[in-house]
């Protein structure tokens, strides 16, 4: 399993450029604006990523700066702080490639590892010049998931957009800000809604690599794909009426125009 490369270990000057910049708001933003944009999002449940360096250490950086206020204090700062804490869990457990946690800049951002790769997995019925890895890396993928669930994580948000192909050829589990890391004493609340997210981890991992291998045999991923939980379907329905809804309103604005 892949672990921080020593060559690029923070020190100390990593760390205090890190926390100067997150005590000034405008430092802060005046860094963001001098990386490299990976992803700007127009929604605020998304976050916007950059990657650049820090003292010479390559970084992921990961921000709800630039939302509002409320949105950064009731939303951000806990998506922050909770895919912090997971890639730090599932990174010390080595129980799968995702990117070291380096420190948190301020209440809503966090500077990870940066992972050389190829891009995310794509639909091949959308990217026909995409090359579908090969069955050793959704076996790999598999495993990486049992591996979460067995020891009390869940990612919360599996899709192909958070699978990415490593330069090695490897993939690696990115975005667990949905992640649910039991502790060591769950209540009942806890417990059910681990295994909601478990099964919902399941039926993504079997739609997704059944997507690319129809074939493959495996009882497990057949029964997650054969019953879909109940709230995915009610969530997917629900998205149909929202996008037809959006549509029907934006039709009517050309009109009236």
């Amino acid at each position: 399993m892949d672990r921080l490369d020593e060559r690029h270990c923070p020190g100390e000057e990593f760390l205090q450029e890190a926390r100067r910049l997150g005590e000034s708001r405008k430092a802060l933003l005046a860094f963001l604006d001098s990386l490299a944009s990976i992803g700007k999002s127009r929604n605020f449940v998304n976050s916007d990523e950059y990657r650049g360096d820090i003292c010479g250490v390559p970084v992921f950086v990961k921000t709800f700066s630039r939302r509002q206020f409320f949105i950064r204090l009731f939303y951000g700062r806990h998506c922050i702080r909770n895919e912090f804490r997971a890639n730090a869990v599932i990174n010390e457990r080595g129980l799968a490639r995702v990117a070291t946690p380096y420190c948190l800049i301020g209440k809503e951002t966090a500077a990870f590892q940066f992972i050389p790769n190829s891009g995310p997995l794509e639909n091949p019925r959308h990217h026909g010049d995409f090359v579908v890895p090969g069955k050793e890396f959704f076996q790999e993928l598999i495993e990486y998931v049992r591996a979460l669930h067995s020891n009390g994580i869940c990612h919360g948000d599996l899709r192909r957009a958070n699978i990415i192909v490593g330069n090695d050829g490897h993939p690696w589990l990115v975005d667990t800000a949905s992640a649910i890391v039991l502790p060591k004493h769950p209540g009942i609340l806890g417990k059910y809604l681990f295994r909601c997210m478990e099964k919902s981890d399941m039926f993504s991992l079997a739609k997704i690599v059944f997507s690319y291998y129809p074939d493959w045999q495996d009882e497990e991923l057949k029964q997650a794909y054969e019953r879909q939980p109940f709230f995915l379907k009610a969530a997917r329905y629900a998205r149909h009426y929202l996008y037809a809804l959006l549509r029907h309103k934006r039709r009517k604005t050309l009109k009236v125009k």
